[in-house]
C-alpha cells in the first residue's frame, strides 16, 4: 500500500514539473515572437504608406493586394488592412495560392519567405503587367520584382527597382523613389 502511495506521489509531483515545463517553455516561445510581429507590422505600415505614393495607369477606386504564399506574421497585419481607404481607393487585401491568375486578380502582389522557390515563376506569370510586387525576400529586386523590404540593423528599408516599375507603367512619386536606398 505504502508503495502505491509512493508511486502516485511521485507522478503526482513529476506531472507538475513536467506541466511547469510546458508553461515556461510556452511563455518563452511567445517572447521570442513578439520582435517578429513588431517588424510584420512595421513592414505592414510601410507598405501601405508606399502604396499612398504610388499611381497605377488607369485610375482605380479598389486596390486589390494578394498575398501569395502561407499565412504568416506579415499577411496577417497586411489582412487588417483590408477596406482601408488609401487616397481615395479601397484596398481588398486577399491571400491567393501560386496558381491563382494573379496577373488578372492583382494590383499588387505580397510574395512571403516560403514562395522564395517561385519568385522568378510568379514574376513572369506578371510580365511587366502594372503589378507592384512586393517582398522582403532577400536579392528581391535584383530577380525582377519592384519592391524589396530589407532589415538593417533595427530598421526596415526598402529598395525600388525603377526599371521594373517604369516598365510595368507605374508611377512612383519621386519621394518615395528618393527615400529608397
Amino acid at each position: 500500500m505504502k508503495t502505491s502511495i509512493i508511486k502516485q506521489t511521485i507522478l503526482k509531483v513529476f506531472c507538475m514539473f513536467l506541466l511547469l515545463f510546458i508553461i515556461i517553455k510556452s511563455f518563452a516561445a511567445s517572447t521570442n515572437f513578439a520582435p517578429k510581429i513588431q517588424e510584420a507590422k512595421v513592414k505592414a505600415a510601410m507598405i501601405y504608406q508606399i502604396i499612398k505614393m504610388i499611381n497605377w495607369p488607369d485610375k482605380k477606386t479598389n486596390l486589390s493586394i494578394c498575398i501569395i504564399g502561407e499565412e504568416s506574421y506579415l499577411g496577417n497585419e497586411l489582412l487588417k488592412m483590408n477596406r482601408k481607404i488609401s487616397e481615395g481607393r479601397q484596398l481588398s487585401i486577399i491571400r491567393r495560392s501560386l496558381d491563382s491568375p494573379i496577373e488578372r486578380l492583382c494590383d499588387a502582389i505580397v510574395i512571403q519567405d516560403e514562395s522564395i522557390n517561385h519568385v522568378k515563376a510568379i514574376l513572369k506569370k506578371i510580365n511587366y503587367n502594372p503589378i507592384l510586387s512586393i517582398s522582403d525576400i532577400s536579392d528581391f529586386a535584383k530577380q525582377g520584382g519592384i519592391l524589396e523590404l530589407y532589415k538593417k540593423g533595427d530598421q526596415i528599408k526598402f529598395l525600388i527597382n525603377e526599371d521594373i516599375a517604369k516598365q510595368t507603367n507605374l508611377h512612383m512619386d519621386s519621394k518615395l523613389i528618393k527615400l529608397a536606398k
